[in-house]
């Protein structure tokens, strides 16, 4: 693995950071990036210590699925095959409109939102929520109606 810093940009969320990684194929090290022109090298706790995440042990790095008790490894095509199949059984027996696709907030990959809308809207259900269905934007509410739009 490289270890000199690569510019990159945080995508945790929407304000995108400029950002250094450096990977040294045991840790990702994160800081900000003073050459970019509007974070200017600040950085987030969060993003700060988000290169933690990817060489964690406890985090998922294949499907898994539960059989006779314990949770086995299986394939990516495994998984989507399972997958299809009971996402084809529910719209077969009860219609695609009793399927809904939700994204939670997983501290990055802001795309994800019009891949599963999409993914939804060709299932043919238009049941699609997120975390700003739920609960973020009644937050936004709040601090705008508290602290001024």
């Amino acid at each position: 693995m490289s270890t000199s810093a690569k510019p990159s940009i945080c995508r945790i969320c929407r304000e995108n950071c400029g950002i250094l990684v450096q990977d040294n194929g045991k840790e990702v090290r994160i800081t900000g990036n003073p050459a970019h022109p509007i974070s200017k090298g600040f950085i987030c706790f969060r993003g700060k210590h988000f290169g933690n995440v990817h060489y964690a042990q406890d985090r998922l790095s294949h499907p898994l699925l539960k059989k006779r008790g314990k949770w086995v490894k299986i394939s990516y095509d495994e998984a989507t095959e399972i997958l299809a199949t009971k996402f084809q059984e529910c719209k077969n027996k009860y219609g695609a409109q009793s399927v809904v696709f939700y994204k939670g907030e997983a501290l990055k990959h802001q795309e994800i939102r019009r891949y599963t809308r999409h993914l939804a809207h060709g299932f043919g259900t238009p049941n699609y929520i997120s975390v700003r269905s739920l609960c973020h934007s009644s937050i936004l509410m709040a601090y705008g109606m508290t602290s001024g739009f």
